[in-house]
């Protein structure tokens, strides 16, 4: 049984790990991977990963140490059932990327390993609105629990309220980029910027067909290529944080072409 000064510094810590992440994800990536300084542009895939993970702690943190650990049983059982909803949302996000790059290029999403990663993240991120939904809710109710009866009834908790007000705005802003930045219908073009900026090579050794563009090899033979003209136009950063009306101006490829190696 932990110590109400125990409690305090948790909540204190796990709105510091929530801030930083909110911070990585929302404030810097987004202007860093838009940035005209090289370096900034460089860092910023950096920044963005390390605020996801940031985010993601924090969630079992709040998760954990929050009255919905009391709810479900304690704070073990609920980061268990936390964990499990976790693991399932990254399998089904996992086959949904694939087959977000399958209907986006017609081959195996086994071409587009580093897209998938990121594709997975994202899709992760859309089957994740209960969870933003619970923070919201939850944070909400929590603060107007202690607004109205001082916590207990006795003593107020500042770092309680802080600690419910941060799962609130984290649980907004993220339902917020689900619905406008990471629609159903922009998936598919982000699918083709990330991969198009992760996985293809403009290095084509092609022997037979010599190649001016950007491809990726396919099958174990490596004796194909899906090859695409187009020049790059979005960092896979970029179109992370790209919304519909931004991707509505730029080229895509009705067709690429695969073309064969001697």
């Amino acid at each position: 049984m932990r110590s109400k000064d125990e409690e305090k510094l948790i909540s204190i810590i796990s709105v510091a790990i929530g801030g930083l992440g909110f911070s990585c994800v929302f404030v810097f990536g987004a202007p860093m991977s838009e940035s005209d300084w090289v370096w900034a542009r460089n860092l910023a895939p950096f920044v963005i990963w390390a605020g996801i993970a940031l985010l993601l702690f924090y969630v079992f943190l709040f998760v954990g140490n929050s009255k919905i650990a009391k709810a479900i049983g304690g704070q073990l059982a609920s980061q268990i059932t936390f964990a499990a909803v976790a693991w399932l949302i990254y399998v089904l996000a996992s086959v949904e990327a694939a087959s977000t790059l399958n209907k986006t290029f017609g081959v195996d999403a086994k071409a587009f390993p580093i897209a998938h990663e990121v594709l997975t993240f994202l899709h992760m991120f859309v089957f994740g609105e209960p969870v933003f939904v619970v923070l919201l809710v939850w944070g909400l109710v929590t603060v107007i629990y202690y607004a109205a009866t001082g916590g207990s009834g006795k003593n107020g908790s500042i770092p309680t309220l802080i600690f419910a007000c941060s799962g609130s705005v984290i649980g907004l802003v993220s339902l917020a980029a689900i619905n406008f930045t990471l629609e159903e219908n922009t998936l598919d073009k982000k699918a083709y910027f990330i991969a198009r900026a992760l996985d293809f090579n403009d290095n084509l050794n092609c022997p037979g067909n010599p190649l001016s563009g950007h491809g990726v090899f396919l099958g174990p033979s490596q004796a194909r290529i899906l090859y695409d003209e187009l020049p790059l136009q979005l960092d896979w950063s970029q179109a992370v944080y790209a919304n519909a009306k931004e991707l509505e101006n730029l080229k895509m490829p009705k067709h690429l072409s695969i073309i064969e190696c001697d």
